[in-house]
């Protein structure tokens, strides 16, 4: 049994995990986006969720979620953009369409980066940094809540999916410890890099399973 104080809108709540391991594991638990995963070799977790305050109560769901998230979901809630609580995926048909579109609107996000270049190289103290710096904010922000508008519409979290390939992208260190860059700056994958994708997969099946579980 653990205890954690939380600030916000969660109070004091007692946390209590309980496993069924059915083999040796390395790696007991995966600790991604400050939840915990079943892994390999688990037959079962239960762990409790984190109830918010009665008075500050949302529609959510009693789950950890950061602002953004929340703010996520409230958007597309309120604009009747699809928003389930689990992991979810429409008709293959319907998915190639949807998927068509977002290309396109996101395509049309991304040229918007001329109308900034375009300020750039205009004449001298024709914006300040300061609104170069308010555009580029503006474009990028958009680009950030489109995508994760886009994510909330098959049931996925920005927190969980970004904790992940954050983990990944870790991970792309030279065996040195030190980036390893293309002639771009791009960085490049290291000899210990691990790919996200089986875990956002693993991280998908277990928000499957809690679902289920309510």
């Amino acid at each position: 049994m653990t205890a954690a104080k939380l600030q916000g809108d969660f109070e004091t709540v007692e946390i209590k995990l309980t496993l069924k391991v059915s083999k040796q594991h390395p790696e007991m638990l995966d600790m991604i986006a400050g939840r915990v995963y079943n892994m390999d070799g688990i037959e079962d977790v239960t762990v409790s969720l984190l109830e918010p305050n009665t008075e500050s109560a949302s529609a959510e769901p009693p789950e950890r979620v950061t602002q953004f998230d929340s703010k996520i979901r409230a958007f597309n809630r309120l604009y009747n953009l699809p928003c389930p609580a689990a992991p979810t995926i429409p008709a293959r048909a319907k998915l190639t369409w949807e998927l068509n579109l977002f290309y396109d609107i996101l395509l049309e996000e991304l040229k918007e980066v001329f109308d900034i270049l375009q300020a750039i190289d205009g004449p001298v103290g024709h914006q300040c940094d300061e609104d170069i710096l308010t555009d580029i904010a503006d474009w990028l922000g958009d680009i950030m809540v489109y995508c994760a508008s886009q994510l909330a519409k098959y049931g996925l979290q920005s927190d969980d999916v970004l904790g992940i390939i954050m983990a990944s992208n870790m991970s792309k260190l030279g065996p040195d410890g030190k980036p390893i860059y293309d002639e771009r700056g791009k960085v490049l994958k290291g000899p210990n890099y691990w790919q996200p994708e089986p875990m956002i997969k693993r991280m998908i099946l277990a928000r499957l399973r809690q679902s289920r579980s309510l």
